[in-house]
């Protein structure tokens, strides 16, 4: 064992021996992996279409339903079990279990209807027609179907059952658009994001109602956005590049996450990846490479089981091998993603005592 082996065993066994009584009787993690569900359009032509189902934390994308090249968005009611999602070359849209089973139309006759959000508490499903430029609203079996807003509408809408709230984004121009809401009955219509630059035009976005903030990927600009739900301290989080465009964003916010459908923009048409990045932007990294475009992402997710880091991730249990990889990685993340940098949620770019700390609240066995 040279110098530097032995130092740093030492400085193990060093911090093994200090924690280990408090590790004995630390909190369980209780947690499980998450799922991701995402469009994917356009693979491998404009005539192709899947919903694909990736289970966490290796997330290997498995196609769950050929719908052809009418999907555009989808969404999850977890407590029922249902996915929902819109197909505008069918002109419907469809429900089914998770698994893909038991589909059924549940509206019909539509023009173009591009967003799809639903509100399982209230039992109601909304959705945004990019043709007729209205909103409608039904029951989640979709019965008594009303008109909600004639309004500008481009691709996406977001309830917010907290506040009462429906957000949904607009199509002033190819270059413009702007961020609307109003109450889930349609009153108090008031415009939240928008800006005088030439090119700005929010495309897929999602909510984090505890901290106040909206993400939005522009898929004019080519970059990822969030502000404040009032629409002030914008900023820019992800710059993009020419070659890659975010086209959508979910947030994780049990992990501190959030998931960016990026399209690669080269001498291949119609193909792209997913990605993840922390909220601030201080990391980013590619979660399924080789997809088409992901036009929209839904995520099953539970409370993380924070400190679960070895083996890569994670074997179900927080133990001494989660603080030898801590330890192991101590000092500033030159390369991240670090599998050892978990606190705060989505890493700070330096394995420290908060990450040591984050391990040993969360000793024993993820249920």
């Amino acid at each position: 064992m040279n110098l530097q082996q032995r130092s740093r065993f030492n400085r193990s066994a060093t911090i093994i021996s200090a924690v280990a009584s408090f590790a004995a009787g630390a909190e369980f993690c209780k947690a499980q992996a998450q799922q991701i569900y995402y469009a994917d359009l356009f693979n491998p032509d404009v005539t192709f279409g899947s919903i694909v189902h990736a289970n966490g934390p290796g997330f290997k994308p498995e196609p769950l339903l050929d719908t052809g090249g009418g999907l555009r968005s989808l969404a999850i009611d977890q407590s029922s079990g249902k996915l929902y999602w819109t197909d505008v070359d069918a002109h419907v849209i469809r429900r089914a279990n998770l698994d893909g089973s038991d589909q059924q139309d549940l509206a019909s006759g539509l023009p173009f209807a591009s967003g799809i959000a639903i509100d399982p508490a209230a039992g109601k499903l909304y959705w945004g027609d990019t043709t007729t430029q209205e909103i409608h609203w039904a029951n989640l079996d979709g019965s008594n179907p009303q008109l909600l807003h004639n309004t500008p509408f481009y691709r996406s809408l977001v309830v917010d059952p907290i506040e009462g709230k429906l957000y949904w984004n607009t199509s002033i121009s190819s270059m413009r658009g702007d961020i609307l809401r109003s109450n889930l009955d349609g009153a108090d219509l008031e415009t939240v994001i928008t800006s005088s630059d030439a090119a700005f035009k929010p495309s897929g976005f999602s909510l984090d109602i505890p901290s106040g903030k909206i993400y939005w990927a522009d898929n004019v600009v080519g970059v990822v956005r969030r502000a404040n739900l009032d629409g002030t301290d914008l900023e820019t989080i992800y710059p993009g590049s020419f070659d890659q465009v975010p086209r959508t964003v979910t947030l994780d916010l049990n992990a501190g996450l959030l998931y960016v459908g990026i399209d690669i923009v080269d001498e291949v048409s119609n193909h792209g990846m997913l990605m993840k990045m922390s909220l601030d932007g201080s990391f980013f990294d590619t979660v399924i490479p080789g997809t088409g475009f992901v036009n929209s992402i839904a995520i099953i997710s539970n409370p993380v089981c924070t400190g679960d880091v070895s083996p890569i991730g994670g074997n179900g249990t927080v133990d001494v091998d989660d603080l030898l990889e801590v330890i192991n990685q101590w000092g500033f993340c030159f390369i991240p993603p670090c599998s050892g940098d978990i606190a705060p949620p989505g890493g700070d770019l330096e394995v420290n005592v908060d990450d040591l700390l984050a391990v040993i609240n969360h000793w024993g066995a993820c249920p």
